[in-house]
């Protein structure tokens, strides 16, 4: 497979709401993986979190089941592998990486609590399409 890499730069976490970190536009991608480092800590308070990509057109789907990102110290990774139904959580060497298919839309992080802490993202895919991309929002 032949992938690109997209970095975002270390952003506080979304309080109480969603925030797009990857928009994807030009045609079809098939997306690797969303990983993430802890680049301030984030406190210790329950925060189920979620991957979401909200197409263009059509309803928002969870690109991952619920967690929670909480109590992380600095340089913690986190990752979501290409996989419909994984929970955004602690990377590790084993995680599956099977790609996932999406078009234009975004990609975004869901929190449902307000803590303090901030990530830094990277978002590895292949263009599956001429002009077909993927930036930081």
């Amino acid at each position: 497979m032949f992938a690109l890499t997209v970095h975002r730069s270390p952003d506080t976490l979304p309080q109480t709401t969603t925030e797009s970190l990857f928009t994807v536009s030009g045609g079809l991608v098939r997306i690797a993986g969303v990983y993430g480092r802890v680049t301030t800590a984030i406190q210790n308070q329950v925060n189920s979190s979620y991957v979401t990509f909200q197409p263009t057109v059509g309803d928002t789907v969870s690109l991952s089941g619920q967690t929670s990102l909480s109590n992380l110290a600095v340089d913690f990774l986190i990752g979501k592998p290409g996989v419909l139904g994984y929970a955004v959580r602690p990377y590790t060497a084993d995680s599956n990486t099977e790609p996932f298919i999406v078009g234009a839309g975004n990609v975004r992080l869901q929190c449902e609590a307000s803590n303090t802490g901030a990530i830094e993202w990277w978002l590895e895919y292949e263009p599956l399409e001429p002009g077909a991309k993927v930036v930081t929002a």
